[in-house]
């Protein structure tokens, strides 16, 4: 099982289309992307009547994404899945070490950006490309949720890693993620030399 997790417009989904999804595909059956599934719900409203909210459709798409997680899992399918990890509960966390215990190999990429206003500029930059919006308040909510979650799910998984892509010089294609640790079986196993304030 493959978690990229990351804040809002850290660029999760680059990193698994550009960096994985080739590599991986002999050995991941099912890739869950809720920023796709909100897209493809919006799709079929669009032209239609309805009171639905950003805030709906962002509902919508996480309780889709959540039913596909639990069916992959449950039925032993190899997959990946995308997430903000944000949530206040420990929710997505304690997925994953359930998914350990239960004999999943699991390896977390987690995607960190250097600030809420970082965030909330490169949703900035997804929305005039045709993205979904995500509420300003939100933004700053999750942010130091996400990175706590981090922390924590570092020492629950089998692989991780986590990658700072915050450089505003990226390829607009490829990203720029700087590995700034390495964690194996929850230990630290290697750091990079120069380690961002938000990961300190």
């Amino acid at each position: 099982m493959l978690v990229i997790a990351g804040h809002n417009g850290a660029g999760k989904s680059t990193c698994y289309r550009v960096h994985y999804s080739d590599l991986l595909r002999p050995h991941i059956q099912e890739h869950i992307d809720p920023d796709a599934i909100e897209g493809e719900i919006r799709a079929a409203y669009e032209g239609q009547t309805h009171n639905l909210t950003i805030k709906d459709f962002s509902i919508l798409a996480q309780k889709e994404s959540n039913q596909l997680r639990l069916q992959y899992f449950e039925n032993k399918i190899p997959f990946s899945f995308e997430t903000v990890l944000s949530d206040e509960i420990g929710d997505k966390v304690g997925f994953m070490k359930k998914a350990v215990d239960s004999g999943y190999f699991v390896a977390l990429i987690a995607v960190g950006l250097s600030s809420p206003c970082k965030s909330r500029c490169r949703v900035d930059l997804r929305v005039e490309r045709g993205g979904h919006d995500v509420p300003t308040s939100k933004i700053f909510e999750r942010y130091p949720r996400v990175i706590d979650n981090f922390r924590n799910a570092v020492g629950v998984v089998s692989l991780a890693i986590v990658v700072d892509n915050s450089d505003e010089n990226q390829d607009d294609e490829n990203g720029c993620y700087r590995p700034l640790s390495l964690h194996v079986g929850g230990k630290i196993v290697g750091t990079a030399d120069y380690i961002p304030a938000w990961w300190r």
